[in-house]
Protein backbone atom coordinates (compact mmCIF):
# COMPACT_ATOMS: atom_id res chain seq x y z
CA UNK A 1 0.00 0.00 0.00
CA UNK A 2 2.65 2.69 1.04
CA UNK A 3 4.31 1.73 -2.36
CA UNK A 4 1.43 2.39 -3.64
CA UNK A 5 0.70 5.81 -2.42
CA UNK A 6 4.33 6.81 -3.14
CA UNK A 7 4.02 5.76 -6.87
CA UNK A 8 1.05 8.39 -7.20
CA UNK A 9 2.92 11.04 -5.78
CA UNK A 10 5.82 10.67 -7.97
CA UNK A 11 3.25 10.59 -10.79
CA UNK A 12 1.55 13.51 -9.92
CA UNK A 13 4.89 15.75 -9.21
CA UNK A 14 6.44 14.69 -12.63
CA UNK A 15 3.17 16.03 -14.42
CA UNK A 16 3.53 19.02 -12.32
CA UNK A 17 6.96 19.42 -13.04
CA UNK A 18 6.31 18.98 -16.49
CA UNK A 19 3.61 21.47 -16.71
CA UNK A 20 5.54 24.04 -14.94
CA UNK A 21 8.36 23.61 -17.15
CA UNK A 22 6.52 23.98 -20.24
CA UNK A 23 4.54 27.23 -19.15
CA UNK A 24 8.14 28.65 -17.74
CA UNK A 25 9.50 28.03 -21.31
CA UNK A 26 6.85 29.58 -23.35
CA UNK A 27 7.24 32.55 -20.88
CA UNK A 28 10.77 32.79 -20.48
CA UNK A 29 10.59 33.10 -25.03
CA UNK A 30 7.20 35.26 -24.87
CA UNK A 31 9.85 37.73 -22.12
CA UNK A 32 13.13 37.39 -24.31
CA UNK A 33 12.33 37.26 -27.65
CA UNK A 34 11.79 40.75 -29.85
CA UNK A 35 8.39 41.46 -30.79
CA UNK A 36 7.29 43.25 -33.67
CA UNK A 37 4.21 44.71 -34.42
CA UNK A 38 2.03 43.46 -38.04
CA UNK A 39 -0.57 44.91 -39.89
CA UNK A 40 -3.80 42.14 -39.64
CA UNK A 41 -6.77 42.39 -42.24
CA UNK A 42 -9.39 40.41 -40.23
CA UNK A 43 -12.09 37.93 -42.08
CA UNK A 44 -14.81 36.93 -39.24
CA UNK A 45 -16.61 33.35 -39.22
CA UNK A 46 -18.84 32.18 -36.49
CA UNK A 47 -18.46 27.88 -35.48
CA UNK A 48 -21.08 26.57 -33.12
CA UNK A 49 -18.81 24.36 -31.12
CA UNK A 50 -15.56 26.33 -31.22
CA UNK A 51 -17.31 30.02 -30.51
CA UNK A 52 -16.16 33.08 -32.59
CA UNK A 53 -13.01 33.68 -33.94
CA UNK A 54 -11.24 35.89 -36.36
CA UNK A 55 -9.38 34.83 -38.73
CA UNK A 56 -5.69 36.64 -39.04
CA UNK A 57 -4.67 38.04 -42.46
CA UNK A 58 -1.26 39.42 -42.04
CA UNK A 59 0.32 41.61 -44.73
CA UNK A 60 2.98 39.20 -44.72
CA UNK A 61 1.14 36.16 -45.49
CA UNK A 62 1.39 37.43 -49.00
CA UNK A 63 4.82 37.83 -50.25
CA UNK A 64 5.61 39.06 -53.81
CA UNK A 65 7.90 36.63 -56.02
CA UNK A 66 10.19 39.37 -56.04
CA UNK A 67 11.14 38.70 -52.25
CA UNK A 68 12.49 35.66 -53.27
CA UNK A 69 15.97 35.86 -53.33
CA UNK A 70 16.29 32.79 -54.97
CA UNK A 71 14.07 31.43 -57.08
CA UNK A 72 12.16 28.32 -56.55
CA UNK A 73 13.28 25.28 -57.65
CA UNK A 74 10.54 22.15 -58.97
CA UNK A 75 10.56 20.41 -55.65
CA UNK A 76 10.14 23.99 -53.58
CA UNK A 77 6.69 24.52 -54.80
CA UNK A 78 5.28 21.79 -52.77
CA UNK A 79 2.48 23.44 -49.96
CA UNK A 80 4.25 22.52 -46.29
CA UNK A 81 7.52 23.54 -47.01
CA UNK A 82 9.73 25.85 -45.27
CA UNK A 83 10.36 29.30 -45.93
CA UNK A 84 12.29 31.93 -43.84
CA UNK A 85 10.87 35.57 -44.01
CA UNK A 86 12.88 38.48 -42.90
CA UNK A 87 11.16 41.38 -41.77
CA UNK A 88 12.00 44.84 -41.61
CA UNK A 89 10.35 48.03 -39.92
CA UNK A 90 8.03 49.97 -42.53
CA UNK A 91 6.22 52.89 -40.70
CA UNK A 92 4.41 51.74 -37.60
CA UNK A 93 4.28 48.24 -39.17
CA UNK A 94 7.00 45.51 -40.12
CA UNK A 95 6.43 44.28 -43.58
CA UNK A 96 8.66 41.30 -45.40
CA UNK A 97 12.16 43.05 -46.54
CA UNK A 98 12.95 39.41 -48.35
CA UNK A 99 12.17 35.65 -48.29
CA UNK A 100 14.25 32.18 -48.86
CA UNK A 101 12.70 29.12 -49.28
CA UNK A 102 14.16 26.44 -46.20
CA UNK A 103 14.64 27.06 -42.91
CA UNK A 104 16.08 30.32 -41.21
CA UNK A 105 19.41 29.99 -39.88
CA UNK A 106 19.95 30.72 -36.31
CA UNK A 107 20.87 33.98 -34.68
CA UNK A 108 18.44 36.15 -36.98
CA UNK A 109 16.30 38.20 -34.20
CA UNK A 110 13.83 39.57 -37.55
CA UNK A 111 13.32 36.49 -39.07
CA UNK A 112 10.27 34.28 -39.45
CA UNK A 113 9.68 30.92 -40.36
CA UNK A 114 6.59 29.77 -42.25
CA UNK A 115 5.16 27.38 -44.16
CA UNK A 116 4.14 27.72 -47.41
CA UNK A 117 0.81 27.77 -48.65
CA UNK A 118 1.23 27.62 -52.63
CA UNK A 119 3.31 29.31 -55.33
CA UNK A 120 1.17 30.52 -57.78
CA UNK A 121 3.68 30.69 -60.02
CA UNK A 122 3.07 33.91 -61.59
CA UNK A 123 3.20 36.76 -59.02
CA UNK A 124 2.94 36.06 -55.23
CA UNK A 125 3.58 33.21 -52.12
CA UNK A 126 1.38 32.63 -49.70
CA UNK A 127 2.30 31.64 -46.34
CA UNK A 128 1.08 30.31 -43.32
CA UNK A 129 2.64 30.85 -39.91
CA UNK A 130 0.75 29.23 -37.82
CA UNK A 131 -0.98 32.24 -35.91
CA UNK A 132 -4.24 33.79 -37.98
CA UNK A 133 -6.56 32.47 -35.53
CA UNK A 134 -7.83 34.37 -32.70
CA UNK A 135 -10.99 33.61 -30.08
CA UNK A 136 -12.92 36.20 -29.60
CA UNK A 137 -13.87 36.30 -25.58
CA UNK A 138 -17.71 34.93 -25.59
CA UNK A 139 -20.16 38.11 -25.55
CA UNK A 140 -18.03 40.14 -26.90
CA UNK A 141 -18.64 40.48 -30.62
CA UNK A 142 -15.82 40.92 -33.25
CA UNK A 143 -13.68 44.30 -33.27
CA UNK A 144 -14.58 46.36 -35.95
CA UNK A 145 -11.94 48.80 -37.48
CA UNK A 146 -8.33 48.86 -38.31
CA UNK A 147 -6.35 45.58 -36.10
CA UNK A 148 -2.37 44.97 -35.94
CA UNK A 149 -1.09 42.25 -33.38
CA UNK A 150 2.20 42.50 -31.41
CA UNK A 151 3.99 39.29 -32.54
CA UNK A 152 7.17 37.94 -30.55
CA UNK A 153 9.33 36.42 -33.22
Amino acid sequence: MRTARVWFYLLAASQALFLTTWAGRHEWILRESPSVLLEVRPVDPDEILRGTYILLNYSISTIPDSLLTAPPGPNDSEPGGRICVVLAPQGEFWQAASATLGRCPSGGRDRVEGRLDYLDGTENVRVDYGIGRYYVPEGMGNPRGRLSARVAI
